[in-house]
C-alpha cells in the first residue's frame, strides 16, 4: 500500500459554496430522522488534542462515523471505540504543533510537539501507528483514505 502524501488539504472555500445548494436539497426532500447512534462531520479540521480527548470521552457508547475530511486533531477518533470510517473518507495527518511556550503564544509550527505527538501516537490503532509515526515528524499533511484504514485494521462502516 502507498499512502498518499499530500501538502494541501481542502480549503474551507470548496466546502462553503456547496451549503446553499445543500440546504435547498434538503428542504425538498424534507428533514432526515436523526440517529442517536451516528455522529460525525463531512470536514472536521482539528483543534487542540485535549478537547478532542474529552469529546471522545463524552461519546462513550456512542457510534462515530468518520466521514469526509478528518483533519490534525480529527484523527484521534481512531481511538474510540465505536468508531468507523466510510470509504471515501480521507484522514490527514501531521506533527503535533506546539502553540503555547512558558505562556506565550509562539508560532505553533516552529516546533513539532513530540509529547502531543505522544498522545496521538498511542490513539491509532497498532498498524495505523506504524504507517503515521515518521508522518508526524513534519509539519506536512500526509493522508489515508478510509478504504486504506480498513486495509490496516479500522473498521469500515456498515453499507460503506
Amino acid at each position: 500500500m502507498t499512502p498518499t502524501r499530500v501538502a494541501h488539504p481542502p480549503s474551507r472555500g470548496a466546502s462553503l459554496k456547496a451549503i446553499p445548494l445543500c440546504v435547498s436539497i434538503a428542504l425538498s426532500l424534507g428533514a432526515p430522522q436523526a440517529r442517536a447512534d451516528w455522529f460525525g462531520r463531512e470536514l472536521d479540521r482539528g483543534g487542540s488534542v485535549s478537547a478532542y480527548k474529552s469529546r471522545i470521552v463524552a461519546a462513550a457508547g456512542r457510534r462515530h462515523v468518520i466521514s469526509g475530511d478528518c483533519m490534525s486533531a480529527c484523527t484521534l477518533w481512531l481511538a474510540h471505540k465505536n468508531t468507523c470510517v466510510m470509504p471515501d473518507a480521507v484522514l490527514w495527518f501531521h506533527g503535533a504543533a506546539r502553540g503555547v511556550v512558558r505562556g506565550f503564544m509562539v508560532n505553533p509550527w516552529r516546533e513539532v510537539n513530540a509529547a502531543g505527538n505522544s498522545i496521538l501516537l498511542a490513539s491509532y490503532p497498532p498498524r495505523v501507528r506504524a504507517v503515521v509515526a515518521p508522518w508526524l515528524q513534519s509539519r506536512e499533511y500526509h493522508s489515508l483514505t478510509g478504504r486504506e484504514l480498513a486495509a490496516l485494521g479500522v473498521p469500515l462502516c456498515a453499507g460503506g
